[in-house]
């Protein structure tokens, strides 16, 4: 915490009133990356009741990809394989769940705009377009290829193309549960 502190100006007494422990800072940090990332994301559904679903999926990968890029240790951090270290806080899940609400409050907005109604089939739409976009950044990262790829363009078309394929029967019988 001497360290922290030092670093922030402060002293350890002011930071254990702030945040009570270390645990906490921790807690707060991790909160504030995602908080971040969410951030980038929402940023990128400006108008995108009148984008085509080709520049509406290019713009989200596309801010994901740059968040990720130009903030490799913060998506580590916060999508670590101990997620919730030291707390027992799964900031991560909790980042994921936030991205894909947000992602099908934006493919509402996206179908809204063109005269339709989402259903309980664009949560699951969300939910896909968020782990493509996730197992792709971590594969990434791990690999040292985030300069080397296009990933957003990858992911782009894995999107769009993976709907593409999708029988129209599953989504029928997904509507009707």
């Amino acid at each position: 915490m001497l360290g922290i502190a030092r670093r922030a100006g402060a002293t350890k007494p002011t930071l254990y009133a702030r945040f009570g422990s270390k645990e906490a800072l921790y807690d707060r940090v991790v909160e504030r990356i995602a908080a971040s990332l969410i951030d980038a994301m929402t940023a990128a559904y400006e108008g995108v009741e009148t984008a085509t679903a080709e520049e509406a999926t290019r713009r989200m990968a596309r801010a994901f990809f740059d968040w990720v890029r130009a903030n490799p240790a913060r998506f580590h951090l916060l999508f670590a394989s101990d997620r919730g270290a030291p707390t027992g806080v799964d900031h991560g899940e909790r980042a994921l769940a936030r991205l894909t609400d947000l992602v099908t409050d934006a493919s509402a907005a996206f179908l809204r705009g063109r005269g339709m109604r989402a259903g309980r089939v664009t949560g699951l739409i969300a939910a896909n377009a968020v782990g493509v976009m996730h197992s792709t950044a971590r594969w990434a990262v791990d690999h040292d290829a985030l300069d080397r790829l296009d990933l957003s363009a990858f992911a782009t078309t894995m999107m769009l193309h993976g709907l593409e394929g999708v029988d129209p029967a599953v989504i029928s019988t997904l509507r009707a549960r």
